[in-house]
């Protein structure tokens, strides 16, 4: 797995010895991606709206609330989702998952992560930690 990240963006790719199918079936499981890539713990939902799911998280101890806006799905090659907090140092999160048959059973794999702070001192400092 190769790791790189840039000014509020965390790439991760890799190659999955899997198909495509297969492979999907893993990264597409988003609640056990973000427990397993980022010790995150399942999400609590709080309303759900037609264009929008507001949730929270508990985080370092802080309970962070979103709205998390419908997701893009094109199975099995790629799904996006977007974030936009209310409670918390972040302003959005977009992520975005690629898949791409490597071989008849390999799979490259890219998850991008785009973050954005809100300003201020908190702001600043969550940058520093996240990315």
């Amino acid at each position: 797995m190769n790791i790189s990240s840039e000014k509020g963006v965390i790439t991760l790719t890799m190659t999955s010895p899997r198909a495509i199918r297969d492979a999907w079936d893993v990264v597409s499981d988003t609640s056990r991606i973000n427990e397993l890539l980022f010790g995150l713990p399942p999400v609590d939902v709080r309303a759900i709206e037609a264009d929008k799911i507001t949730a929270a998280v508990k985080v370092a101890g802080m309970t962070v609330e979103f709205d998390e806006h419908p997701w893009a799905y094109e199975a099995p090659h790629r799904y996006s989702s977007l974030r936009v907090f209310s409670s918390s140092p972040l302003e959005r999160l977009e992520a975005r998952c690629e898949l791409v048959e490597a071989g008849p059973s390999s799979t490259s794999v890219s998850y991008r992560v785009a973050i954005t702070t809100k300003s201020g001192p908190v702001g600043w400092a969550a940058e520093k930690i996240i990315v």
